[in-house]
């Protein structure tokens, strides 16, 4: 990051868009972003109403930090959650060797017909892998609802478990980009985790 083969990286921020402003164009294929100030919590309530993914949070006075993660700036991600049918498991590696690696999950369409939707390998603590691999044990089935792309070995289970997953949006595809474990819904019955949940996220079913 320089400019007229000067550093900016110790420049802070708001001379840095000052400078950029200065010396770029906007044009068909260039948009500068504008930022706003002091508004961050109704500016936050637009990205949820337009359902966008999210926003950045920068500091006015930090300076560009090259491969550090710090508190200058934040990523404040619009997160949704969908309660899913726990229909598999992939196999564990690793640490995870004598558990399981993810969840494969995914819910009833229209007609009742399984679709998968994500693959979990995130959200767990030690305790719950145990525990979600003792009760594994005594669902295992034959039937394979649906294929799953990318993950050669599967353990099918009964679809009996129901799980929260967190995700931040739905992909052209229909499946939840960047899911993470929540929680598990044992006060929900699997029949009721329809696609009805991310039908108006996407265009998909």
């Amino acid at each position: 990051m320089e400019k007229d083969g000067k550093s900016l990286v110790d420049v802070p921020l708001t001379e840095r868009k000052t400078i950029l402003k200065q010396s770029v164009k906007e044009g068909s294929h260039i948009i500068i972003n504008d930022f706003v100030e002091e508004k961050g919590e109704q500016f936050y309530q637009a990205v949820l109403q337009h359902d966008l993914e999210g926003m950045v949070a920068k500091r006015k006075d930090s300076c560009y930090e090259q491969g550090l993660r710090t508190g200058s700036w934040l990523k404040v991600k619009n997160l949704k959650t969908c309660d899913c049918v726990i229909f598999g498991c992939s196999k564990g590696e690793r640490a995870r060797e004598s558990t399981f690696g993810a969840l494969v999950v995914g819910l009833y369409d229209k007609r009742g017909k399984p679709v998968y939707v994500a693959h979990v390998g995130t959200g767990f603590t030690d305790k719950l892998l145990k525990d979600l691999y003792s009760q594994f044990q005594t669902i295992k089935s034959d039937v394979e609802p649906f294929q799953v792309r990318g993950m050669e070995t599967v353990t099918w289970l009964e679809p009996k478990l129901v799980c929260e997953v967190i995700y931040q949006v739905v992909t052209r595809d229909c499946m939840l980009r960047m899911p993470r474990l929540h929680r598990l819904r044992i006060d929900k019955e699997p029949g009721e985790c329809t696609v009805d949940q991310i039908m108006g996220r996407v265009k998909c079913f």
